[in-house]
């Protein structure tokens, strides 16, 4: 496996409140990859989504084996009640929580899971798919025939999330499972690429870049060259 990363603060944003994770394979050939975006006042979406992401690092790694989907879980529910208990105990801390995609590779073997509007997808030859299903009010309408696709992507409500991690004692992650192929891309990353590029433009840029960090690159160019609105983070792991 191989895999990249990039992240930008964007064209609008003071602070970059996105933090993520990807390791290098280990020796049975293993990634870890955390995506995570936070939000709230002053710099508590930073504190989250940073919380956040340690917490799912130091669980989960060397840890996994069969028992990947039980670990991740595990994982974000500790950094759940972490991130809620210190939004309770911090006044200027109040009311932070982040968004939170993170998977295990383990050979061919890709577990999951997801609280938030950050998203997985898999990129096979021409093919890209979106794994992951958005926990928010533009999802919401869009399950329920109130808004075309299309509508979805210029939402003015599009940035309200349904379910984040810290924002309440408890937290459910949704789980996914799936196997990939030789070849295949998966990509991990912050509504601020997918707000700004279209599907099949990500699509083109992994498929025609040279280098996979060739390819993380170029997406976040593109994100802000359409308007870099809101911060952007990318995770490329290729099998």
């Amino acid at each position: 496996m191989e895999v990249s990363s990039a992240t930008s603060v964007g064209r609008i944003r003071p602070l970059n409140e996105d933090s993520y994770f990807v390791s290098e394979p280990d020796q049975s050939g293993t990634v870890l990859a955390i995506v995570a975006d936070g939000m709230g006042g002053h710099n508590a979406g930073e504190v989250a989504s940073g919380k956040a992401v340690g917490i799912v690092q130091k669980d989960v790694l060397g840890k996994c084996g069969k028992n990947a989907k039980d670990v991740l879980v595990k994982a974000v529910n500790d950094a759940n009640r972490e991130i809620y208990e210190m939004s309770v105990n911090a006044r200027n801390l109040s009311g932070m929580g982040t968004t939170m995609t993170a998977c295990v590779a383990e050979e061919h073997n890709v577990t999951a899971v997801q609280v938030g509007d950050s998203r997985l997808y898999l990129i096979r030859g021409e093919k890209i798919t979106q794994i992951t299903k958005d926990h928010s009010l533009v999802e919401m309408l869009l399950e329920n025939g109130k808004i075309t696709k299309e509508e979805a992507r210029r939402h003015p409500q599009k940035n309200i999330i349904t379910r984040a991690v810290g924002t309440d004692k408890t937290v459910e992650a949704d789980i996914y499972e799936f196997r990939a192929e030789a070849g295949d891309v998966i990509l991990l990353c912050s509504d601020g690429l997918v707000n700004m590029v279209e599907d099949e433009e990500i699509l083109s840029v992994i498929n025609l870049s040279e280098t996979l960090n060739d390819a993380a690159n170029k997406l976040v160019a593109e994100a802000e060259t359409a308007g870099g609105t809101d911060n952007i983070t990318v995770i490329l792991i290729r099998f």
